[in-house]
């Protein structure tokens, strides 16, 4: 009789935990969580390869908003998922499985970016020019996976992009550090690299959650090797966001 209750036990058990591993969700949007904080934030930071991460002040405040939200957090992961026209992705996901964040992203998105020195760059770059021709923005995306209607996907997962040479940071951070994102979703990011000039007005929406992306340099100076660099940032909604930061090239 023992063993028969024994046995009976380790069923329901097993029972239990089928039901746990199968607790699927249909997410509507592709982006289930977005991290919401102050544009004022935003903070400039050299890496050790010489690189410039833009990330946000982790000490600052934040909140997340989500699928699950209720009220008013609801309302705004609402209007951040019909911004982005993220409202038919329709996918069955395990919760248990892949936890609630799948797929979490900053709430906000840059439109532009500027950069200049105080200093003489080189004889095409005096003091106070633009250096957005010899400057690249590096990052990831969901942008072009949710205007394909959720069809396209990106192939760096399994062929390394060239430009994480230059960052290993980045290459390191990627996945659940730097995306939040699981499994397979990992190849619906797409890598943004471009040159400050070339990048659009859509091009940076949707970015890593904390740390939003790197500016790297395709040039070094010819001369004075200490720069005081501003950056300006273009923030949708027409906010404007000015850093400054001392980088020494090597």
């Amino acid at each position: 009789m023992k063993k028969i209750v024994i046995g009976l036990g380790i069923v329901v058990i097993f029972v239990l935990l089928q039901n746990c591993m199968n607790y699927d969700v249909v997410y509507r949007s592709f982006i289930t969580t977005y991290l919401v904080w102050s544009d004022n934030d935003i903070d400039l930071r050299n890496t050790k390869a010489g690189n410039i991460a833009i990330t946000r002040n982790y000490n600052a405040n934040s909140m997340y908003v989500s699928y699950d939200s209720k009220g008013k957090e609801k309302e705004l992961y609402d209007k951040f998922c019909k911004e982005h026209n993220d409202m038919t992705y329709n996918n069955k996901r395990n919760k248990k499985v892949h936890g609630p964040g799948i797929a979490t992203v900053s709430a906000t998105d840059f439109t532009s970016i500027d950069i200049k020195s105080n200093n003489d760059f080189d004889a095409e770059h005096p003091a106070g020019s633009s250096l957005g021709d010899i400057v690249r923005f590096v990052s990831f995306s969901p942008k072009r996976f949710i205007d394909s209607g959720y069809k396209d996907r990106s192939d760096w997962v399994s062929s390394k992009p060239q430009i994480f040479d230059r960052e290993p940071e980045m290459e390191n951070k990627i996945g659940e550090k730097i995306l939040n994102a699981g499994w397979k979703d990992l190849s619906a990011f797409f890598v943004i690299n471009k040159l400050l000039t070339e990048i659009g007005s859509d091009d940076m929406q949707m970015l890593p959650k904390s740390r939003h992306g790197y500016l790297i340099f395709d040039k070094s100076p010819t001369a004075q090797k200490e720069h005081l660099l501003t950056v300006t940032i273009y923030i949708r909604g027409g906010k404007v966001i000015t850093k400054t930061i001392t980088k020494v090239f090597e």
